[in-house]
């Protein structure tokens, strides 16, 4: 799938993201946890993405892609909280969010053609 090197692109930027925010960061113990979460999510997904294009199927391919829209999802779900609690300006939120909502639209988008092909 010619998507799935431009999906790629954009997990990284997004991993990227997410560890240069946590590293600027003071860690408080509070604060850790939540980092500690999105940094796990966040990596997770440009992972998942990367073994569903070494894929030895279809459906590997399908499943792999499938763990990573969970992991782009639970991102969301972390910089929302973190977003909330004010621990994360509303433009680095901006930036971070959109790249994983980015990754999210492209993965439906791929598991939908692909759904249509069977």
């Amino acid at each position: 799938m010619e998507n799935t090197n431009i999906l790629y692109s954009i997990s990284i930027e997004l991993a990227l993201r997410i560890i240069d925010y946590c590293i600027d960061k003071n860690l408080t113990n509070n604060m850790n946890v939540l980092l500690n979460q999105l940094i796990k999510s966040g990596t997770s997904v440009g992972a998942n993405i990367r073994e569903a294009k070494r894929a030895y199927s279809k459906e590997q391919f399908k499943y792999k892609l499938s763990i990573a829209l969970g992991e782009a999802e639970e991102t969301k779900f972390w910089l929302e909280l973190l977003n909330e609690k004010g621990f994360m300006s509303n433009e680095v939120f901006d930036i971070i969010y959109s790249k994983c909502s980015h990754c999210i639209g492209i993965i439906v988008n791929t598991l939908k053609k692909m759904d249509q092909t069977n």
